[in-house]
């Protein structure tokens, strides 16, 4: 295999450059002469500072015996004086094989020719007065034109807006404090006024104004802003005419009042019911149908009053229910103590202890003693609640209240 590549520089192996926003470029040919594939790298030396160099369109393979053409850009720094050789600049081509590697070299001389060229800029570019521009209104912006180039500038500026394909429209004007610049020295500049105004039938969206200086028949300087028309038609009124760091405020203060009023209103305000919700929709209803409601809810007799009614209470029923059935009557309270031991009590005994011993022995029937008058007899206590007494009377020992409650079993031991 045979690794070979050959670099040629452009004509008189010299680039001329001209002062301006654009690349002034040099074209090199580079060549593979051998019979092998090559990977190409490209490499330049080192330029000056305030100048931009690179490669445009780097090739990096090449066939065998196979030829392409690439271009080498370069931009002069402002105000960079006219000469004939600036610097001289090395460009570098290596091609690589399977770790082979072959390399070629041309030298070219840079050349600054004498140039005209206008730096466009806004005066100030945080302020972007273009946007939203009132109809028949206007907008006003400060342009800073700087002489960048190597010769004096005798020029015209001119503008026109335009749409993003570049058609102008005639329904913007733009015009100048002073459009006509004369003998504008290198690295001078100059503040002009630019006025932007759409007209009535000016149509919404994005537009550019393009400002342009041109010398002779060159365009030595252009310049684009993004214009547009105010969205918003006004036909007057407080708000046409407030500031928008005005009118919000008011309009925030305008809503919090209406909200208080709401409130207070809703607070004083009252709620009536008239039970109209109560009725089916479209039903046939008394016309007095409210008063009628109210007589019912206020009138109670049909619940107390049962001549009235002809009803029977709840208390009544359960009046003719007691009387109807033999109950026996309630017991009377529980007495203090127990009954005596000898009656063994059926079930709980109640609290306290019975009396001591055992209930005596019945005693044999004996001839009752003449009685002897008695003294008048006290008011017979209320009857008392419980069984029957024997014959013999209350067993010895036995108080009344314990007959009460024991005397049936009593009656049950004894037989009787």
């Amino acid at each position: 295999d045979e690794l070979a590549v050959a670099l040629e520089g452009p004509q008189d192996n010299m680039i001329e450059t001209v002062i301006g926003s654009t690349f002034s470029y040099g074209n090199f040919n580079v060549t593979n002469t051998g019979n092998a594939p090559l990977t190409l790298a490209w490499s330049n030396g080192l330029a000056p500072d305030g100048w931009t160099v690179g490669f445009a369109n780097p090739v990096t393979y090449l066939e065998p015996r196979e030829e392409k053409t690439i271009r080498f850009g370069l931009i002069p720094p402002a105000n960079a004086p006219a000469e004939d050789k600036a610097f001289d600049l090395l460009i570098t081509v290596t091609g690589g094989n399977n770790g082979r590697l072959v390399e070629s070299s041309v030298r070219v001389d840079i050349a600054v020719l004498p140039s005209e060229f206008a730096n466009l800029t806004v005066a100030d570019d945080t302020i972007r007065p273009y946007r939203s521009i009132g109809k028949e209104e206007g907008a006003t912006q400060s342009i800073v034109v700087r002489n960048d180039g190597n010769l004096p500038i005798d020029g015209t500026l001119g503008a026109s807006v335009v749409d993003s394909d570049g058609n102008a429209s005639s329904d913007w004007s733009v015009s100048f404090s002073d459009a006509s610049i004369e003998n504008l020295g290198v690295g001078e500049s100059l503040t002009v006024e630019v006025t932007v105004t759409p007209k009535a039938s000016a149509s919404k969206g994005l537009m550019y104004t393009q400002i342009t200086l041109t010398s002779g028949e060159n365009e030595i300087g252009i310049f684009e802003i993004e214009t547009t028309v105010s969205s918003v038609d006004s036909n007057g009124g407080l708000f046409a005419v407030l500031p928008l760091y005005v009118s919000i405020p008011l309009i925030g203060v305008l809503i919090a009042i209406g909200m208080v009023l709401a409130l207070r209103m809703k607070r004083s305000g009252e709620l009536e019911d008239d039970g109209s919700e109560l009725v089916a929709p479209d039903a046939f209803v008394n016309p007095d149908h409210l008063g009628t409601r109210r007589d019912e809810a206020l009138d109670i007799g049909h619940a107390v009053n049962e001549i009235a009614s002809g009803e029977v209470s709840k208390d009544e029923i359960a009046a003719a229910l007691a009387q109807s059935l033999n109950l026996p009557a309630a017991p009377a309270a529980v007495p203090q103590g127990m009954p005596p031991r000898g009656l063994p009590p059926k079930g709980a005994l109640p609290a306290g202890l019975p009396p001591a011993g055992m209930p005596p022995k019945p005693l044999p029937k004996l001839p009752l003693p003449t009685p002897m008058p008695a003294p008048a007899p006290a008011p017979a206590p209320a009857p008392a609640v419980g069984p029957p007494l024997p014959a013999t009377g209350l067993p010895a020992g036995w108080t009344m209240e314990q007959w009460q409650h024991y005397g049936h079993q009593w009656l049950q031991q004894n037989g009787q």
